[in-house]
Formats: C-alpha cells, structure tokens, sequence
C-alpha cells in the first residue's frame, strides 16, 4: 500500500526553472564541445573562439543564477538569447558566413543533431524564463 501523506511538494517556482536551465546549458554545451571533438573534424579558428566564449559566458551566468545575483534574469535573457540564435545560425542553418558550422552537408549522425537540437531548445528556455522574471515581483531570486 502506497501511503498519501508525506511532506507536501512545493511547486517550482521560475527562480527553480532559471537555475535549472542555467545548469543545463553549460552541461549541454560542455557535451557539445565534447560531440565536435567526437566528430574527428577541425574547427575553424572563428569557430572554435565563439564556442569557447559562449562556454565560458554560459558559466558566468550559471555562477549569477546560482548565486541569486540581481542581474541573473537579465543576464540569463540575453545569453540565452543569443545562445540560441548563434547556435541555431551556426549549426542549423546551412552555411553563410564566416561563424557557419553547418550540419547540413556534413551528413552527421542523429547524436550530434539531437545535442546541437537540445543546446538550442535550453538556451531558449533560458531565455524565456529570464525574460518572464525582469520587470515583476518574480525579479528576485527566491530562496528554495
């Protein structure tokens, strides 16, 4: 028999989200620099730059988010923001400019499409839930 009458789960709140998505994206990402060296294939020194510093901005804004910072949503809208909209221009959209790195006539495998697909859906999500806590009374990061 399965007993009903623990401790009550709290809801998530969007502080909960933002963090959890903040996390995610620098493990998703740390797996998609992982995934290129996986590839056996040389980046582009342009390439290799912007990941690095995406990477390492993604762990800042982690270390705001974590740390409650005032700035953390605003930080985690833009980043996430741009996050999406480079990964998505870089790797997705076939080639067609100088930050290009499209998958498209790369023919790779359903695993390297499936974390570049993820990164971008996190990097979005982070977004979003930044951008829903500026302005209001969820601008503080809760406790929990």
């Amino acid at each position: 028999m399965i007993a009903y009458g623990g401790p009550a789960m709290r809801r998530w709140t969007k502080s909960d989200w933002l963090r959890t998505f903040a996390v995610g994206y620098v493990v998703l990402d740390s797996i998609h620099a992982v995934d290129h060296l996986r590839q056996a294939r040389t980046l582009s020194p342009q390439i290799y730059a912007g990941g690095t510093l995406a990477l390492a901005t993604s762990v800042l804004v982690m270390v705001l988010v974590l740390r409650r910072h005032p700035v953390a949503p605003l930080a985690a809208t833009a980043f996430g923001t741009a996050a999406a909209l480079g990964v998505f221009a870089a790797h997705i959209v076939p080639n067609f400019y100088f930050l290009s790195d499209s998958y498209v006539p790369l023919h790779l495998d359903i695993v390297s499409w499936l974390i570049a697909i993820a990164v971008i859906i996190d990097a979005a999500a982070l977004a979003l839930v930044g951008a829903s806590m500026l302005g209001g009374e969820d601008r503080q990061l809760t406790r929990g």
